[in-house]
């Protein structure tokens, strides 16, 4: 039961989330709901493969340790640029 709940949780906030950008639009005729569909299947879709295969956990994983490497190569790049004041 309690799977059930996480789902109409997830399910309930996509809804509030899509409902508070309709009604934040200025032009809500302009809005293509086949687009926000396709959207949405992307994102199940990259969390199916993501959670569901060891593939996509290994590559997800790499990119994230790529995207980790090169905020660090940033940081240290900033620290030789303006010292120790960013860090302080």
């Amino acid at each position: 039961m309690d799977i059930f709940v996480n789902i109409a949780r997830a399910l309930l906030g996509l809804v509030v989330i899509i409902g508070i950008a309709y009604t934040l639009s200025e032009n809500k005729k302009a809005i293509n709901w086949k687009l926000v569909g396709y959207g949405l299947a992307v994102q199940f879709g990259f969390a199916l493969i993501i959670l569901k295969t060891q593939v996509g956990k290994a590559v997800f994983e790499a990119l994230g340790t790529f995207f980790a490497n090169l905020i660090a190569f940033t940081d240290k790049g900033s620290e030789f640029i303006f010292g120790n004041v960013l860090t302080n």
